[in-house]
């Protein structure tokens, strides 16, 4: 899900029109200081994406514990089951084994898994 602040607040901000699902992804977003959760890349507009830790479909919900931001690109890598398109997301992105556990983690949350 792309999430775009730029012109989402100025309008809401002016007419204070924030639903709780609005704060939980501000607060998400400002917790981790407008950057990737897996890269600590600085997130701009069109490259954010937000991310369910537990999918809605496995019950998850719009709380802040339960949504992080990630950078486009890993936001493709926790959900693709494309072994192909993993490898070379992580040969772009080229992150650490810190990182690439991150990742793990988060594909294993999703219930990604390549098929082979």
């Amino acid at each position: 899900m792309n999430f775009n602040f730029d012109n989402y607040f100025f309008g809401k901000t002016q007419r204070n029109e924030f639903s709780d699902n609005d704060s939980c992804r501000m607060a998400a977003f400002f917790v981790q200081d407008g950057r990737c959760y897996v890269t600590g890349m600085t997130l701009r507009s069109g490259e954010r994406q937000l991310h369910h830790r537990l999918p809605k479909s496995k019950g998850g919900k719009d709380t802040p514990e339960n949504l992080i931001f990630l950078e486009s690109r890993v936001h493709r890598m926790v959900h693709t089951n494309n072994y192909d398109e993993y490898w070379t997301l992580e040969k772009e992105l080229n992150l650490t084994d810190a990182q690439s556990k991150m990742v793990e983690q988060l594909r294993y949350e999703a219930g990604s898994y390549f098929y082979v």
